[in-house]
């Protein structure tokens, strides 16, 4: 439904596309609703709170950049940062800039710049527009009064205490999301199927800090069931699920599947549009090597694409020793053997793994990343990938580029640079 009224415009249930794709214009996922001015442009979910928003002016930094809102209540920049480069170093065409501390090497950031400061001011005032539709009595049709009541509701102190109320739902934060999430454009609805880690690593950024738990199964579908009502009428948009907190895989495969299957019925999955269910996890070395092949086989065959992402961060002793990672070189070199397997023998499951880099690790770090690439892939496989990640304060640009480029000259692994991005 399209309507206007003299400067301002609003589209309600437009359509976006139903598959992700890796494309190099923006494009919108599932069901939205848009209101355009002379001044902005903003689309809206489901729920009516604001997702994208840009200026309509001429000193927008690029036609093609937009503002994005997370479920966290952050507001990120997508930028284009030349097309080409920015999908060789990520996997994606838009690099997004965050509002807070992360492992970004790109300086710069355009949400410094006045104009993008004056749109999230802007973004924060546009449930007003709507609300200005409402009372003039110029949306007609009892549904889309409905829909636009949902979008004029939202007030930045409303948006806060959403944020708030998903953490309070969790019972926990998600500092970080999988990186293979951007494949979904991070549109995950997460689920706490554990707490805490079992390695608690001494060079962590993002780690909580508490102790191992497996939630129980009563805590689990009762986090389902407020994260139904939390996700409203949004959750038509929703084909992905992230089971957390740190190492999901740890809490074991049985809890995995019937999380799996509750959420697939609580959240009434099924009546999602696209056309298959994706399931993140994280996973330590351990937690994936001491999985059996009944249990890959269980997961395969849960009609989903799983994806699991591995931290690895370095084959080489010495630098495990200096990142205080209690693990292994050969624990984490088996990892990587068999997330090879693994991917190579499981149609509906890909691994990715994590390394580390920075000039502060020791000189046989590389070596002996390189090393067991070419030893363990003698010719290139498509299937997962590792994701590199600059050490914490790590801000040499050059340095860091220039060897994930020596990893992908390997010609063995797709490789890119991880973002660490929070919900």
């Amino acid at each position: 439904m399209d309507n206007s009224c003299e400067d301002t415009r609003f589209a309600l249930w437009e359509k976006g596309l139903f598959s992700y794709k890796k494309v190099s214009y923006p494009v919108r996922y599932g069901w939205f609703h848009e209101i355009v001015t002379r001044r902005f442009t903003c689309q809206f979910n489901l729920n009516g709170e604001p997702r994208f928003f840009k200026l309509n002016s001429n000193d927008w930094p690029h036609p093609a950049e937009w503002l994005g809102r997370t479920l966290g209540n952050d507001w990120l920049y997508h930028a284009t940062l030349g097309y080409s480069d920015t999908f060789s170093l990520t996997g994606e065409y838009y690099y997004p800039f965050l509002p807070y501390p992360s492992n970004n090497i790109f300086p710069g950031s355009p949400l410094g710049l006045p104009v993008v400061r004056d749109g999230i001011r802007m973004a924060g005032n546009v449930y007003s527009v709507a609300a200005s539709l409402l009372g003039q009595g110029l949306v007609y049709g009892d549904a889309e009064r409905a829909a636009m009541a949902r979008m004029a509701r939202w007030s930045p102190g409303r948006l806060r205490k959403r944020s708030q109320e998903l953490r309070a739902i969790l019972k926990a934060t998600v500092p970080v999301l999988p990186p293979d999430t951007r494949h979904v454009a991070y549109d995950v609805i997460p689920v706490m199927v554990m707490e805490g880690c079992l390695f608690n690593c001494g060079f962590c950024q993002v780690k909580s800090g508490a102790d191992f738990r497996v939630r129980t199964r009563h805590e689990i579908e009762e986090q389902l069931y407020r994260l139904r009502d939390f996700f409203g009428e949004d959750l038509l948009n929703y084909c992905s699920l992230f089971l957390g907190q740190h190492d999901g895989l740890a809490a074991g495969v049985e809890t995995l599947c019937l999380t799996v299957d509750a959420a697939w019925h609580i959240l009434d999955m099924k009546r999602s549009p696209f056309p298959r269910l994706n399931i993140f996890v994280f996973a330590s070395a351990r937690s994936f090597l001491s999985c059996s092949p009944g249990d890959f086989d269980r997961l395969n065959g849960l009609g989903c694409q799983v994806y699991i992402n591995i931290g690895l961060e370095s084959f080489d002793q010495p630098t495990l020793d200096y990142l205080k990672k209690p693990m292994g070189a050969c624990e984490a070199r088996d990892a990587f053997s068999r997330m090879i397997e693994v991917n190579r023998g499981y149609s509906n499951i890909e691994i990715s793994g994590n390394v580390l880099i920075g000039p502060s690790l020791p000189d046989s770090h590389m070596d002996a990343l390189e090393e067991t690439v070419c030893d363990l892939l003698p010719s290139y496989y498509p299937k997962g990938g590792l994701y590199i990640s600059p050490v914490q304060g790590e801000t040499r640009k050059r340095w860091v580029i220039e060897g994930l480029h020596r990893l992908k000259n390997l010609r063995r692994i797709d490789s890119f640079l991880y973002l660490i991005r929070r919900l």
